[in-house]
């Protein structure tokens, strides 16, 4: 329960974190404190002005970096049984090291674009990860050894959850680029770039992530349409089905709005924030796939004589 109730206020704090790193960026609060680990030479600076987001985001990342170690302890004492996740959970404690890692080389090295980008690319990894974690540790899951006839599984929404899952995380590491090699304005018109002064390259990353755009409608329309079929009246589904289309919606339209805003801070960071619930809805979908039996059995095929099919057992 304890492993449980860690992994999920990791989890909201880990989107917390996500959230005040894209002030940091929005801010232009990224070297604030040009030093690393200190911040002008002390660990408790003056929290006024750019300083504030960037230490902020500092505490919170180590906040964070606590609690996954904490998370990593209770899961490997606490599921001697289950090595898999045991190892899941000494997973996500190096993923985290490695961010602290990252985020110190953005500083130290002055923001390069490459280091900028895997920071960004490696805290959705982990976060994607910690809401697998949170599946496997909640009570009454499925246990370890169940026979696969009883769990169900449906593995064509898998299949096009995992393509899914990859195009929508492709898409936010382009997101990252395009942020951090300042294409964000390369193209200000809408849906044409529209006249622009900025250099070609520019332009083709910010056209790239367009395109991504239109592959993430794509593939997330296709994966809730294949969960339609396969799974009509599953509870859990049904919601997946709904929070994965607003959530598109709402992501297209904060990118749509980021162009017409000139990138106003509040609109790209919800951009970000929103990016990183759409993945956490795949995972989710993924895991919900794998243990069907903790949800719902899949429906019955039709009778041969046409009649209906019976309801879900959920």
């Amino acid at each position: 329960m304890w492993a449980y109730r860690t992994a999920l206020a990791t989890v909201v704090a880990t989107f917390f974190l996500l959230i005040v790193g894209g002030l940091v960026h929005g801010t232009g609060a990224s070297l604030a404190c040009p030093d690393w680990p200190t911040c002008h030479g002390t660990l408790m600076p003056e929290m006024t002005g750019l300083v504030f987001y960037e230490h902020g985001h500092r505490l919170v990342a180590s906040a964070v970096g606590l609690m996954t170690l904490v998370l990593a302890g209770l899961i490997w004492t606490g599921f001697r049984e289950n090595p898999a996740l045991r190892w899941l959970g000494v997973t996500a404690a190096v993923l985290v090291i490695l961010q602290g890692l990252l985020g110190a080389a953005t500083v130290i090295w002055r923001l390069p674009p490459a280091v900028s980008t895997a920071h960004l690319g490696t805290a959705m990894v982990y976060f994607g990860l910690l809401v697998v974690i949170a599946f496997l540790t909640r009570p009454g899951r499925p246990v370890a050894g169940v026979p696969e006839g009883e769990l169900h599984p449906f593995p064509a929404i898998r299949r096009w959850t995992a393509v899914s899952t990859a195009v929508v995380y492709v898409q936010i590491v382009l997101g990252a680029v395009v942020r951090h090699t300042n294409a964000g304005l390369a193209c200000t018109g809408f849906p044409l770039c529209g006249e622009t002064a900025w250099p070609a390259g520019a332009v083709w990353v910010h056209m790239g992530h367009r395109i991504g755009a239109l592959l993430v409608i794509a593939a997330v329309v296709m994966l809730v349409l294949v969960i339609r079929r396969e799974a009509p009246l599953h509870r859990a589904f049904r919601t997946l089905r709904v929070a994965l289309l607003v959530m598109l919606a709402v992501q297209a339209g904060l990118g749509i709005a980021s162009v017409f805003t000139r990138l106003e801070l509040v609109t790209v960071t919800a951009h970000l924030a929103g990016g990183a619930a759409l993945l956490a809805l795949h995972v989710a979908a993924w895991m919900v796939s794998r243990e069907a039996n903790r949800f719902g059995t899949p429906l019955a095929a039709e009778t041969v004589t046409g009649g209906a099919r019976p309801s879900e057992a959920i």
